[in-house]
């Protein structure tokens, strides 16, 4: 079995018809709430292979994609279903996304959906597209949610015992969020200053909001680092801003010891000054001040799918850090985030030698 891409502890494949067959048919008549919604019966004794098989007349055939997300245990417990280049040439189109009933509810929709575009964007696609039925309200949400946008209704057609019209939904894959490799003109990273500290919670909220789609919960999205900690990180010299034109900041950095390396607590950029090479401005400048300071290294824990974190780190020359290598502090930072209502399956740790 290839492995495709992973979420979390979860591992993505290519299913095979001949191997997954009773395994996907199993999921679609566990989900045959989709089923029953959108054709008005349970899903039929060939669902599986009709999924195997289907796509628009004329298309290739190795054009299709039937991906399984496997749980530990190695029990399908997802499929992702689609066709590359269609309708138009770079765009993957995706027909069917569905969870075991099990396993909704938790955030993992949106995540297997991130990691499927990141993976999409790796290979090539300039876009995605898909159709809901006008009956599917709460995945028209989902859908828009995650960043897809209506291009167009069509006419009423049958599924099964129904008959829909269809909305057709896109979007775009330009590497956003992904962070720019060089700083724009007009911005500056500088050590912090007592009067930017009032700006940074405002900055670090909005930037939390990024997270929404990816299943993060309110509390999550709503915290912030307490005041008090970044005028100990401005006392000790381990704060600095990006600002903008004006000498306002827009982004921040905060980093501290543990076990005697480097290790960067904190990074946000605010959205509207986003894809602006400010966050490579900021990890930058916290590695040059860890080797200025005779530290060995700099660490960090961050998310292993989302794309403007671990994917975004390994381009700055970070690596993941085996948990055999994790040293006490660092044990109690995962612990500290695992009780703060992060996902420890979804994290990382990783290190970059200075």
């Amino acid at each position: 079995m290839v492995e495709l891409f992973r979420v979390g502890a979860l591992k993505a494949i290519a299913l095979d018809g001949a191997i997954h067959r009773a395994a996907l048919q199993a999921l679609l008549e566990r989900g045959a709430d989709y089923a029953r919604l959108v054709d008005g019966q349970d899903p039929g004794p060939d669902a599986a292979r009709e999924l195997f098989a289907d796509g628009p007349p004329g298309h290739p055939p190795e054009a299709k994609f039937v991906i399984g997300l496997l749980d530990p245990s190695g029990a399908l417990i997802a499929v992702l279903e689609g066709m590359r280049d269609y309708p138009d040439p770079g765009v993957w189109w995706i027909g069917l996304m569905l969870l075991d009933p099990a396993w909704r509810g938790r955030g993992l929709g949106a995540r297997l959906y991130r990691a499927f575009e990141a993976y999409a964007g790796q290979q090539g696609a300039t876009a995605l597209g898909l159709g809901v039925v006008e009956a599917n309200a709460g995945a028209r949400r989902f859908w828009e949610r995650v960043g897809f946008a209506a291009v167009r209704v069509t006419e009423p057609r049958r599924f099964g015992a129904r008959e829909h019209a269809v909305i057709v939904m896109r979007r775009a894959l330009d590497e956003q969020r992904q962070g720019g490799d060089h700083m724009e003109a007009g911005y500056t990273v500088r050590p912090a200053r007592a009067d930017d500290i009032a700006a940074l919670p405002g900055i670090e909220r909005a930037a939390s909001q990024l997270f929404a789609a990816w299943g993060w919960d309110e509390d999550l999205l709503a915290g912030a680092t307490p005041p008090e900690t970044l005028r100990a990180a401005l006392a000790a010299g381990r704060l600095w801003v990006a600002a903008d034109a004006d000498d306002r900041p827009v982004g921040f950095a905060v980093s501290s010891i543990v076990d005697g390396r480097a290790h960067l607590d904190e990074i946000d950029v605010h959205p509207d000054h986003g894809r602006r090479g400010l966050g490579r401005a900021l990890v930058e400048r916290v590695c040059a001040w860890a080797a200025a300071a005779g530290l060995p290294a700099v660490t960090l824990t961050t998310e292993r799918d989302i794309p403007w974190n671990a994917p975004f780190y390994r381009r700055l020359g970070f690596e993941v850090l085996s948990p055999s290598a994790w040293t006490p502090g660092l044990r109690a930072i995962v612990a500290h985030e695992t009780r703060a209502g992060l996902d420890p399956a979804g994290r990382v740790v990783m290190i970059r030698a200075v």
